[in-house]
């Protein structure tokens, strides 16, 4: 199965990809703002978040615009968000935040994959699933279709 870009390039990904000395983790991020440092520059003063819905948030520390700094960055303002058939997933889900980020849709894909390769063990040892069993596989084929719009 191919997954979607949602997946492998997410908003966060193709703006990190595109700074130096980037160092962080779990949504936030310190790098080199592109416009105003150079190589030589000894600290970072762009701070980087990723929002629940999936969303960039940016701030150099030294004054330069957002725009200006996706903009050196080869990037677009509407990079800094989410294609829209994912938020408007997320509206669908229990009507929480207007979209999911990388991390939910890595997180959930990861769980159905891992019911469906309990249930698959199971059936390679002449186990018969249970209707809760087949239930829950289920669950986990419709969500992973819906994650992935396939």
């Amino acid at each position: 199965m191919e997954l979607k870009a949602v997946t492998t390039v997410s908003p966060i990904d193709r703006l990190l990809d595109k700074l130096d000395d980037v160092h962080g983790s779990a949504g936030k991020w310190r790098a080199k703002c592109p416009v105003h440092q150079t190589e030589t520059s000894k600290h970072r003063s762009l701070s980087i978040k990723e929002t629940e819905t999936g969303s960039v948030l940016l701030h150099c520390h030294a004054g330069c615009t957002t725009e200006a700094v996706v903009t050196q960055a080869g990037l677009t303002l509407s990079g800094l968000f989410p294609p829209l058939k994912y938020t408007q997933y997320a509206k669908h889900l229990k009507q929480q935040p207007t979209g999911r980020s990388k991390v939910y849709i890595r997180d959930e894909t990861s769980l159905n994959i891992n019911i469906l390769t309990i249930a698959i063990g199971l059936l390679e040892k002449g186990a018969q699933l249970t209707d809760e069993e087949v239930a829950s596989c289920a669950r986990a084929i419709f969500s992973l279709r819906q994650l992935h719009d396939v």
